[in-house]
């Protein structure tokens, strides 16, 4: 839920994935996507990325 607008959103299961393991180190978070899901490195840590980035611009989570 984004709590300034009261927006539901859902995650895929990896973003589930890592939602759960928060909070957790970025290159943590690389490793389980890595092991999971059977990804490249640079695959992962896009991914990664994308989510936190995704989550800290709707106030969900902070980047650090």
């Amino acid at each position: 839920m984004e709590p300034v607008r009261s927006v539901m959103f859902s995650l895929n299961a990896a973003g589930r994935l890592l939602w759960n393991a928060l909070p957790a180190e970025e290159a943590a978070l690389v490793a389980l996507l890595q092991q999971t899901y059977d990804l490249d490195l640079e695959t992962a840590q896009r991914d990664v990325r994308d989510l936190l980035s995704g989550l800290a611009q709707r106030g969900l989570a902070r980047q650090e």
